[in-house]
């Protein structure tokens, strides 16, 4: 048995709570972030405001659905696999769909997801973007399409390409191409688990 664990990496952005994210500015994101985490110790939201910085040339939206797919889905996911490549004989493989779709596409609540929502890589590998995107563009049907290279290729001949190694030893970024890192996030994952975020992690 082989186990994969793959996430997105703005997971929440698929309907987000407060959904009025998406008209945020920069002080009503520091507000509510600041409102939230207080309750953990001052010193808390100060650290993740420094991990999740306003990088300029993005939205309060996607740093608020990056920090809480963090949170929430992608660093519990890393310590699910490790407890299971700690486990199991067969190799065990992690990936974050790093991938936007072209355009918002909306399936709940009317919200328009714009970044790595949560099923977005599924819509990829069962090639059913374009029931959602009228008109897929280039970008999203190269995602779509080594997605489905990808594990096509794994239910051929039971591998993966040379540079991903199985968990924890490397971790996909699967966008328009396929980039390996060590960790993603590391610095973000590390902290929230570290200072007991776990519990806070959806299961799903």
């Amino acid at each position: 048995m082989v186990y994969f664990t793959g996430t997105t990496a703005q997971e929440i952005d698929l309907s987000p709570v407060p959904q009025s994210v998406k008209s945020w500015d920069w002080n009503e994101f520091d507000s509510y972030v600041s409102e939230k985490l207080d309750q953990f110790g001052d010193n808390i939201t100060a650290q993740v405001k420094q991990l999740y910085p306003d990088p300029h040339t993005e939205t309060p939206e996607y740093v608020y659905t990056t920090l809480v797919s963090d949170l929430r889905v992608g660093c519990p996911n890393d310590i699910l696999s490790a407890r299971a490549a700690e486990s199991f004989k067969s190799p065990v493989y992690r990936y974050i769909a790093t991938s936007r779709p072209s355009q918002p596409v909306s399936l709940y609540h009317d919200f328009e997801a714009v970044y790595a929502f949560h099923v977005w890589d599924c819509f990829a590998f069962f090639g059913t973007i374009g029931q959602y995107i009228p008109k897929p563009s280039e970008e999203d049907l190269r995602f779509a399409s080594l997605m489905q290279e990808l594990f096509f290729k794994f239910a051929h001949d039971g591998t993966m390409p040379e540079e991903w190694q199985p968990f924890p030893n490397s971790t996909a970024l699967i966008d328009t191409k396929l980039t390996v890192v060590d960790r993603y996030q590391p610095k973000q994952c590390d902290f929230w688990m570290n200072h007991g975020f776990f519990s806070y992690a959806w299961i799903n």
